[in-house]
């Protein structure tokens, strides 16, 4: 109740009476009430409230729009296009004003900023407001903060285009009815189905028959993502055609925000990998006969060799053993030299037949101590029937090797010794020489070996002591 009183005087200026009004404001007590609670409300949601006039100026903004960094600093009385207009926004400022104006609402995306200069993405819908006799008197903007749930669907784009690109196949299946729900084009590409053909049909499609059913082969699966939650391992698919490929899949349970309880599987081709596996298996097993056809072939030819060899060591060693000097003396240093060579080369061939040291690159040596001049001169006796052949002079600096003792195994140093000589004559000239001498360096013994051939052109030292390499002859 509002109350008014007013002192009425006569003409002489004398107080004759006092009128006094009263009036009723009940209704815009009630009404001012309502409006500070409206106001209260509108400050406590999260959304931004923006009130203008038909023009675009602004009468109201409650609190979430209060704290959008704006300009102008004073949002109220300020006309909605100073705000800004920004490429992300789906209409400027005032195109949504008009678009209110005349249509009577609007609906998309703007951006605001906040105190800290951060964006954020309103989803703003406006309304134009009209009284009781349909005249309109105002606009109102109410945005919600869609910053968080863009962001979730840029990811969700991302993620998806991923899935879509890898160069794995992806595949997540229902739990529950083991139908595929999801299928990337990689996925769909090995098994020859269209885009989204795969989709709603069950997963033991693209298992192929083999041992145990299809069926079987994904309740086996099943079973164990049920026990554990995972499942690796290698498995057959067959294509839409019929056709059958290996890969490798490694399945995982997950819980999918979009269809509930799932298993993902990320599948690869392992087509390649399973046929290069079977070619190394058969080329082992190739290897392997090979091997056992080598060591039958090496005993056999043992056998054969030693034949012979025992024969020739027999009747040279009697030969040997003869006192009859006018019948043997003349051919005693061959017989010599024929015993000789003969154990030389059964001892090779005893070396032959140790595959297993042959093959693991091993040599055993048996040290002891010998003459290395005594061991020189034998072994030129091996070698002077080919020397003679072509009239090359064998040589020894007698100074520097006779009566010097070493430690070595005399077998491998007379071997290396006769292959050397051997090669020293065979890339001689006729009528050339062969000359072997000895040094002391650091208490070791070097000898050296030297010829009147070509040598060995510059361009292939590289490849002089590669296994069973032979280089060019000059």
């Amino acid at each position: 109740m509002v109350d008014d009183f007013r002192l009425v005087r006569d003409e002489t200026g004398e107080p004759v009476e006092i009128i006094g009004y009263w009036a009723d404001i009940t209704e815009r007590r009630q009404l001012d009430d309502q409006l500070r609670l409206q106001g209260l409300v509108l400050d406590q949601i999260q959304d931004h409230v923006t009130i203008t006039d038909l023009d675009g100026f602004v009468t109201y903004v409650n609190q979430s729009e209060a704290s959008v960094k704006k300009l102008p600093a004073n949002r109220v009385g300020a006309h909605v296009s100073a705000y800004g207009d920004f490429p992300q926004a789906d209409a400027t400022q005032q195109q949504i004003v008009e678009a209110t104006r005349a249509q009577g609402a609007w609906h998309g995306k703007v951006v605001n900023f906040l105190e800290d200069g951060s964006p954020i993405l309103l989803d703003l819908r406006t309304t134009l407001i009209k009284d009781e006799n349909g005249t309109p008197v105002a606009m109102v903007g109410i945005g919600t903060d869609s910053t968080e749930r863009q962001r979730a669907e840029d990811t969700l784009r991302l993620h998806s285009a991923m899935l879509t690109n890898l160069s794995e196949g992806i595949v997540l299946v229902r739990r529950f009815d083991a139908v595929i729900v999801f299928a990337n084009l990689q996925f769909e590409n090995l098994l020859g189905y269209a885009p989204g053909e795969l989709v709603g049909k069950n997963v033991s499609i693209v298992n192929a028959p083999g041992e145990s059913s299809p069926e079987e082969v994904a309740a086996a699966i099943q079973s164990e993502l049920a026990r554990s939650g995972t499942w690796s391992g290698e498995v057959q698919n067959a294509r839409k055609d019929g056709t059958t490929f290996w890969c490798h899949a490694s399945v995982l349970a997950y819980d999918d925000p979009q269809f509930g309880e799932v298993w993902v599987s990320v599948v690869e081709d392992i087509t390649e990998r399973k046929r290069a596996e079977s070619e190394l298996i058969a080329a082992k097993e190739e290897a392997q006969e090979a091997y056992q056809a080598k060591s039958a072939f090496l005993a056999r030819m043992s056998h054969e060799l030693r034949t012979p060899l025992n024969a020739i060591l027999g009747f040279a060693q009697v030969m040997e053993s003869e006192d009859d000097e006018a019948t043997i003396g003349a051919y005693r240093d061959s017989i010599k030299i024929i015993i000789r060579s003969g154990w030389h080369l059964l001892r090779i061939i005893n070396d032959l037949l140790n595959l297993s040291a042959i093959e693991a690159g091993r040599v055993n040596l048996q040290n002891e101590s010998f003459d290395i001049g005594i061991a020189i001169h034998a072994s030129f006796s091996l070698a002077s029937p080919l020397a003679k052949e072509r009239g090359i002079t064998l040589s020894c600096l007698d100074d520097g090797c006779d009566g010097l003792m070493v430690l070595a195994d005399p077998f491998r140093f007379d071997q290396v010794l006769i292959n050397l000589l051997a090669n020293a004559i065979k890339y001689n000239r006729d009528g050339g020489s062969v000359t072997v001498s000895c040094q002391r360096i650091d208490g070791r013994i070097r000898v050296l070996i030297s010829d009147t051939g070509g040598g060995i052109p510059e361009s292939e030292l590289p490849s002089l002591f590669h296994p069973f390499s032979r280089l060019s002859q000059r």
